[in-house]
């Protein structure tokens, strides 16, 4: 069918239809992905503590700081 014929009604184009086949197959994928990341376990939550960090002593020399 060319772009200057107007389409008539009960009269689908292939293309179309396979556009509309190709929506629904990656809806579909796209709902079932979903599904299965909702049923997977949940992970242990990881909790960082942070230790205090001190500074070593400083060798200052034979008689202290200069």
């Amino acid at each position: 069918m060319s772009p200057w014929q107007i389409e008539q009604p009960g009269r689908t184009n292939p293309a179309q239809q396979e556009k509309k086949f190709m929506f629904q197959r990656i809806a579909a994928a796209a709902l079932i992905l979903g599904v299965l990341a909702a049923c997977q376990p949940r992970q242990p939550e990881v909790v960082a503590t942070t230790s205090t960090v001190t500074t070593e002593p400083v060798f200052q020399g034979k008689y202290g700081a200069n």
